[in-house]
């Protein structure tokens, strides 16, 4: 198969876990959505119980949809067991939207409890294992926690270089321009290596002092790339 279909394929699968065949990714999808969904339904109390499970186990599978084949509305479904709304989502937009219902599911149940999925996430980059690592980039991007910059950009700094680059997706999912300084200075040898991450990060901002500065280094790809970052920033007057 040629790279381009392999990409295309890989793009279509719903992101959840490490799926490798239909069934498996349906499987998947379904069983993420019906126990997201369950707890959802429950009361206050008892879904801060869940939260720490659904933190470590089936949320931390999570990934975007990024192949949507059609727009779809997810159904509230209130009226609707699990079952019957996990069926109605299949039918209506395929197993793929079912993922992406579950991810969002995730998403919700966590901004509810968000001190908790904090502490969860603080819990994970202090124990400075690949796994919790990874867990604690994805929700600090996804939840928007902007208090644990700190942590994230500590982890882009010291890292191997998987996990570095979650934490600087991470950082560019915060949005905040105090990124741009240690993603610039993250790799001395190719100080624009996040250079599509720096461009989301100047966008309607002032050129950043050393995305400027990097214009007049000898080094053409460089050059290049410093441009492309800083082609959406605010002019100076």
């Amino acid at each position: 198969m040629k790279p381009s279909l392999w990409l295309l394929f890989a793009c279509s699968l719903p992101a959840w876990g490490w799926c490798q065949t239909d069934d498996q990714c349906r499987s998947g999808s379904r069983s993420a959505f019906l126990d997201v969904e369950r707890v959802a339904r429950q009361s206050e109390d008892a879904q801060r119980e869940q939260i720490p499970r659904l933190y470590r186990e089936t949320c931390s599978e999570a990934r975007e949809y990024l192949a949507h084949l059609r727009p779809y509305s997810v159904p509230s479904g209130e009226a609707l067991s699990v079952e019957d709304l996990a069926a109605r989502i299949e039918r209506e937009a395929g197993w793929g939207w079912l993922a992406e219902a579950a991810r969002r599911r995730c998403a919700d149940l966590f901004g509810r409890h968000r001190a908790m999925v904090r502490s969860l996430v603080l819990a994970d980059f202090h124990s400075a294992t690949p796994e919790g690592l990874r867990r604690a980039c994805r929700t600090v991007g996804e939840l928007r926690l902007w208090e644990l910059f700190p942590e994230a950009v500590e982890v882009l700094q010291t890292a191997p270089e998987e996990l570095a680059d979650l934490a600087a997706y991470a950082l560019r999912d915060l949005n905040d321009p105090r990124a741009i300084e240690p993603l610039i200075r993250k790799d001395p040898q190719r100080p624009t290596r996040y250079f599509e991450l720096l461009r989301f990060l100047q966008r309607n901002r002032p050129p950043h002092p050393l995305l400027v500065g990097l214009l007049k280094t000898e080094d053409a790809t460089v050059r290049r790339q410093a441009a492309y970052a800083l082609e959406e920033a605010i002019a100076p007057k």
